[in-house]
């Protein structure tokens, strides 16, 4: 994949929040070569972070990095949480219609609210900035998807996700991830949804293709977007 991948996808029509622009987010940090500058300070973030990645966190990104075609993908990875739950509770056809409706319409939009910005700032990727202006040799941990930067689109839908599983089965409700056993990566355990979300996001630091600035507004945008689905009345 060369070409910008679903430009338009920003405009498509969405399912609870009005329009895929509702939840805007500010501007990421001005672009800048200036060292001392937040955007330069984010980018050596990065960059040193995938150069002295620990285990766990080289786990970490592996686990939550969810590539199409080689796995559920990352709204399907949330469906598995949510489907383990349910598992876990016996809940009947009715519960798990509702969560699954909710679940399904809050990661949708946040997909649609994130491209949404995603094409309004086309912001560049660390390895295009890192390569040029810092190390021309440095490689990411993950391959950098072909859409821009800011913000991310895993600390979006993320952060839909976990508001919507937290209205649904409360605060601090712990778990553990097997999504991936099958593939051989290590389950993992958290103490909340949004734990978890905060996890996915700091993941695509981790693997090199995203700044901070990208996970931490994602996940403020999700939160904005997971809100419209709480409020849908699917149940009389």
């Amino acid at each position: 994949q060369q070409v910008p991948l679903l430009p338009e996808w920003g405009k498509t029509r969405t399912f609870a929040m009005p329009n895929g622009a509702t939840c805007a987010l500010p501007p990421p940090p001005d672009y800048s070569e200036d060292k001392d500058s937040v955007f330069y300070k984010q980018a050596v973030e990065v960059y040193e972070a995938v150069n002295n990645l620990t285990p766990d966190q080289r786990a970490v990104a592996r686990f939550w990095s969810d590539d199409p075609m080689l796995s559920p993908t990352p709204p399907g990875h949330w469906i598995s949480i949510a489907m383990a739950v349910l598992d876990h509770e016996n809940a009947d056809i009715k519960r798990r219609t509702d969560v699954l409706a909710r679940l399904g319409v809050g990661v949708a939009d946040a997909f649609i609210g994130c491209w949404d910005q995603k094409f309004k700032y086309d912001l560049v990727r660390p390895i295009t900035y890192i390569k040029r202006l810092i190390d021309p040799k440095w490689e990411a941990l993950l391959i950098t998807p072909p859409f821009p930067e800011y913000p991310s689109g895993h600390s979006t839908q993320s952060g839909a996700a976990a508001v919507v599983l937290t209205s649904l089965f409360g605060e601090n409700y712990a778990f553990e991830d097997h999504t991936h056993e099958a593939d051989g990566l290590i389950p993992r355990k958290f103490s909340s949804f949004w734990s978890a979300a905060e996890e996915a996001g700091i993941s695509r630091l981790y693997g090199g293709i995203h700044y901070r600035a990208a996970i931490e507004e994602g996940l403020e945008q999700g939160r904005c977007i997971g809100a419209y689905a709480v409020k849908l009345r699917t149940r009389m």
